[in-house]
């Protein structure tokens, strides 16, 4: 997973559907947490900004310690835990409860739903004066009889207040 972790371009958000799908294939566990250790760390985004902060030489100390790091906790996951790969993660969904439980669930999550939206509605439509010409299309109205204007300053481009 090295190999295939330092060079590709993958952010640690991205990696994470990709090591889930290769373990789900059948990849050692332990190989998947190389990937996703080695792979955001080592992308060219971030060992470019590391180059070009630190230099060649702590660049160099940062990706052996990336790999030594990530390939040793890997073996040191796959001792601990020989899962083998991914068939702790087929299993089957339902049957936990009643079907009519779960539907029962269902419809009284949207009644829930349909009641609050309601309300907001309701408290939307309350809070709204109605003789308002804003009422319909939202925007606020503002009186601009209160405002007083700037004193005016001269800008020099042969404004009339100059002569």
């Amino acid at each position: 997973m090295l190999a295939i972790g330092i060079p590709l371009y993958v952010c640690a958000t991205g990696s994470v559907p990709i090591a889930a799908s290769l373990v789900a294939a059948g990849m050692p566990t332990g190989a998947a947490l190389v990937f996703l250790m080695a792979g955001p760390a080592t992308n060219i985004a971030t060992i470019g900004a590391v180059l070009k902060t630190f230099g060649k030489k702590v660049t160099a100390i940062y990706i052996a310690v990336i790999i030594v790091g990530s390939f040793s906790l890997g073996l040191l996951f796959n001792t601990l835990f020989p899962t083998g790969g991914g068939h702790h993660l087929q299993h089957a969904h339902g049957g936990f409860l009643p079907e009519w439980l779960e539907i029962a669930a269902v419809l009284l999550m949207f009644v829930g739903m349909a009641h609050f939206a309601l309300q907001t509605l309701i408290r939307k439509d309350k809070q709204r004066p109605p003789s308002s010409p804003s009422a319909k299309d939202g925007a606020v109205l503002i009186p601009l009889n209160n405002l007083q204007r700037p004193p005016s300053k001269s800008s020099g481009c042969g404004d009339s207040a100059d002569a």
